[in-house]
């Protein structure tokens, strides 16, 4: 079940795991620093490898390509829903729609 609800997280781009999934780190007075590990919305990058799955052709450079340009950067991410426990949406750094610009 797909539950529809938007928010928006604003912090810094702390990791980039694929093409589509990254970690925003918020830091707040009243609870610290607080970690949220995102996806990009209507984006599906190649599965980057592990011990048990074999890389996807241009994983890697998909992965690459989000890391040059958002890693440490102030960030926006509007949660556009929530699937299977985790959250997607939309990220917007500087003004761009980072979603927009990887299928450009």
């Amino acid at each position: 079940m797909v539950e529809k609800k938007e928010k928006v997280l604003k912090g810094l781009v702390k990791a980039v795991f694929s093409g589509d999934y990254i970690t925003i780190t918020k830091t707040t007075k009243v609870s610290g620093t607080t970690e949220h590990n995102v996806y990009l919305a209507s984006i599906q990058a190649p599965k980057v490898g592990s011990s048990t799955r074999v890389e996807e052709p241009f994983a890697f450079e998909a992965r690459e390509f989000l890391r040059e340009l958002i890693i440490g950067r102030k960030a926006e991410f509007t949660n556009d829903y929530n699937y299977g426990g985790r959250d997607y949406g939309t990220l917007v750094v500087d003004g761009k729609n980072y979603n927009l610009l990887i299928v450009e």
